[in-house]
C-alpha cells in the first residue's frame, strides 16, 4: 500500500539517463498518486516531462476494473 511507502526509503532509478537513451518515451505514465509524487520529488527534471498520472492498479483503489483497463489501454496506446 503506498501508505506504507516511506518517503526517505524511496530511491529513484537513473530516469535522466534513460530518458536521454529513449527521448521517444513520452509521456511518462504513473501507477497512482504516490508514484507522481516521488517521481516530481526525486527527478529534477521531472516538471519538463510530459506525463500522466493513472489510476493505480491496486484493488485499493475504488475504480472498477474495466474502466482501470480502459483508461490505461487508451494511454498506452495514444501515441500509436
Amino acid at each position: 500500500m503506498d501508505a506504507a511507502i516511506k518517503p526517505d526509503s524511496v530511491v529513484p532509478n537513473d530516469f535522466q539517463r534513460f530518458s536521454a537513451e529513449h527521448p521517444d518515451i513520452t509521456p511518462v505514465l504513473f501507477n497512482g498518486a504516490a508514484a507522481q509524487k516521488n517521481f516530481i520529488r526525486l527527478v529534477p527534471t521531472a516538471p519538463d516531462l510530459p506525463h500522466r498520472r493513472l489510476p493505480s492498479t491496486s484493488p485499493a483503489q475504488t475504480m472498477r476494473y474495466q474502466d482501470k483497463f480502459v483508461t490505461w489501454r487508451e494511454a498506452i496506446t495514444a501515441r500509436r
